[in-house]
């Protein structure tokens, strides 16, 4: 393997995001996939970027995208980059700005590392060493990236006894929070933001999740004190495990937002609490 740091993996992302905004500038070519969901030229060119970055980087370590061939039907790998090209591709399809580009390295079914870049909101998500950040990204009209300074992201558990929430298609949450909680308005990808930047307490997500639309995202809020839990065990999510065909590569319901609330509300296991040392 090539030594190598977060940094290296974040400049894959925006030349895939960048290449992904330029096609979309000419106009996309779309197609459906036989599960009824779309890809264009553009999630495609991402994802060659992506791909030949992370092989040149070592052509050793397995790369699961949600745009290439899958070479396990049951979807168990241990270790394994992970990789969605656009995240948001109706989004990104429409002309919104609610998309980007993830990739995570997973080691024995652990998220360790994630970079979530949002081109159009010239902003991203990356974890390094034992910490997440944020960055805003600018691209300018002669293709120099610009960046601004590092901001650390640690999420900081609420006094309250209301949450801030937002659930996506699922019963995950039904009858389980104060009844003066409040649901907001969030996109899906820009919920789990909303979480890491502490503008909101708890995102439940629907079943049909893949691990590549969760990895990255999951790496970054382990590294800033929270993670996704699945809704049934109240447990952190794994990657790869072994599921049935139909099933492969997708996750339960699941639930994110930092651990000490997940688990004072009864969201997530109570060992959880003691096993984050950024909970002390």
């Amino acid at each position: 393997m090539k030594k190598y740091s977060s940094k290296d993996i974040l400049t894959l992302a925006i030349m895939a995001g960048q290449e992904a905004v330029r096609l979309r500038k000419l106009g996309l070519e779309v197609k459906t996939k036989p599960d009824g969901s779309f890809v264009t030229n553009g999630d495609l060119a991402a994802d060659k970027i992506v791909f030949e970055g992370l092989q040149e980087i070592d052509p050793t370590i397995e790369i699961i995208s949600e745009e290439s061939v899958k070479k396990h039907p049951d979807g168990v790998y241990k270790n394994a980059w992970v990789v969605d090209p656009i995240d948001g591709t109706s989004a990104f399809i429409k002309g919104e700005k609610n998309f980007g580009v993830l990739i995570a390295r997973v080691e024995n079914h652990i998220p360790v590392e994630g970079i979530a870049y949002y081109p159009e909101h010239d902003l991203a998500y990356y974890t390094e060493g034992s910490g997440a950040f944020r960055r805003a990204v600018h691209v300018n009209e002669q293709d120099i990236v610009e960046m601004g300074p590092e901001i650390e992201l640690v999420i900081q558990p609420t006094a309250s006894t209301s949450l801030r929430y937002k659930q996506f298609k699922t019963t995950a949450l039904d009858g389980r929070l104060p009844s003066d909680s409040k649901e907001h308005k969030y996109h899906q990808a820009a919920s789990i933001l909303a979480v890491l930047e502490g503008t909101l307490d708890v995102a439940a997500y629907i079943d049909t999740m893949g691990d590549w639309d969760l990895a990255a995202h999951d790496a970054i809020l382990r590294k800033a004190g929270g993670g996704v839990v699945s809704a049934s065990s109240g447990q952190l999510l794994e990657y790869g495990a072994s599921r049935t065909s139909d099933r492969a590569f997708l996750q339960d319901k699941s639930i994110a937002g930092n651990l000490e609330i997940l688990t004072r509300f009864g969201l997530a296991d109570q060992r959880l609490r003691t096993s984050d040392p950024k909970l002390g």
